[in-house]
């Protein structure tokens, strides 16, 4: 995707946000961190072949642009909703890191905008 595109509103990705910043547009954006249950998803479980209806949680990031309607979507985690606190811990984790690297990308860009994490 072109700048030209990204700043006409066709942004998809981070990486159109980023463009524009590079190419010397001052942009801001609002980061939204949030859980999204998705219900029910098959699971086979390993002791048997029976699937099992379980419900999953999505650690998932909104990206608004200040000002403006685009907003860009990522999901950094998916776990079942009845795993144990040291697995659940763990996925956040995972989804932290994954979301940092994601900040240090908009960081090097110079784009504007508050950290939070999972």
């Amino acid at each position: 995707m072109a700048v030209e595109d990204a700043v006409r509103g066709l942004k998809e990705r981070l990486e159109d946000f980023i463009k524009i910043s590079l190419s010397g547009k001052t942009v801001r954006i609002e980061v939204k961190i949030y859980q999204k249950i998705i219900s029910p998803v098959s699971r086979s479980e390993p002791t048997d072949d029976t699937n099992i209806a379980t419900n999953m949680c999505l650690l998932m990031a909104d990206f608004r642009s200040v000002g403006g309607p685009e907003m860009v979507t990522k999901v950094y985690a998916i776990c079942p909703m009845n795993e144990n606190e040291v697995d659940a811990k763990t996925t956040r984790q995972l989804a932290n890191q994954r979301l940092k690297m994601d900040y240090d990308r908009l960081k090097e860009a110079n784009i504007i905008f508050q950290e939070k994490y999972f």
